[in-house]
């Protein structure tokens, strides 16, 4: 009986220095090493095909921006950055100058968005929030000036634009699910 407990004594010891060993070394990794993340010196991943380009000064895999358009855009949204980044996609929405740019952040790979509608950054447009007065419109005149509004948290959207087009503002806010509009179509 008393060989069994000093057995197990020292199996639990040898297993706990087994654990603390383990979990120093686990802490004490210095960089957490990436299957196939090897990048260039402004922090391009090579083994993904990305390369710097000195032109629009980012990273980019040339083939999947070519269109002249999809460059435009591109350049747009990387202007106003102060740190290098890869364009992962340029996708085209249903609108003239409207695109939606995916970046990664070369420093911490932290993913963005960007959104381009009538080629300035989404965020810029006007947004013009619906006044108690408007929701109580009883009628509202039939001109055709497009907005976009955009839709409250009491909607749970499944994809992008959380939003409608509607003739003009006035149609717009007597929708009460409507927070804001910005002018011209929404986004497709």
């Amino acid at each position: 009986m008393k060989k069994k407990k000093i057995y197990l004594l020292i199996f639990l010891t040898l297993l706990a220095g087994i654990l603390l060993f383990s979990t120093i070394i686990f802490f004490n990794q210095k960089e957490k090493i990436v299957v196939g993340g090897d990048t260039d010196d402004h922090g391009c991943l090579v083994g993904a095909g990305y390369s710097w380009d000195a032109e629009l000064g980012a990273c980019t895999r040339s083939w999947e921006i070519k269109e002249s358009d999809n460059l435009k855009a591109a350049k747009i949204a990387i202007a106003p950055l102060s740190f290098p980044v890869t364009i992962i996609s340029v996708d085209h929405l249903d609108c003239e100058g409207c695109y939606r740019i995916m970046l990664q952040r070369n420093d911490n790979r932290e993913n963005l968005e960007i959104q381009l509608r009538n080629w300035k950054f989404f965020e810029d447009l006007i947004k013009t929030y619906c006044k108690p007065e408007q929701r109580n419109a009883e009628i509202c005149t039939m001109d055709y000036d497009p907005v976009c509004g955009w839709f409250d948290d009491s909607i749970n959207c499944f994809k992008y634009p959380c939003a409608s087009t509607y003739s003009n503002a006035c149609e717009a806010c007597i929708k009460e699910d409507v927070e804001y509009h910005t002018p011209g179509n929404c986004p497709e």
